[in-house]
């Protein structure tokens, strides 16, 4: 799963005109994360998979992929 902290994916969703989305609080954007992680979580249990969470902050993509490249070799 690649995540961003709540607070930075409601400033990138308000800095960004090319796309309506729905006028989501940080909190939302919270809970929609923890839904998410409970769904993968439970995917994962049936099929025996791995989760990992890939942080994805602000102007910090290498340090993304160097999260994920372990998971996927």
């Amino acid at each position: 799963m690649v995540e961003a902290d709540p607070k930075e994916i409601f400033d990138r969703r308000a800095n960004d005109p090319t796309r309506n989305r729905d006028p989501d609080t940080i909190e939302q954007i919270n809970e929609h994360q923890m839904i998410n992680r409970a769904a993968a979580m439970a995917y994962a249990a049936l099929s025996g998979a791995t989760v990992k969470i890939v942080f994805n902050h602000d102007n910090a993509v290498d340090d993304a992929v160097t999260q994920a490249a372990p998971v996927l070799t």
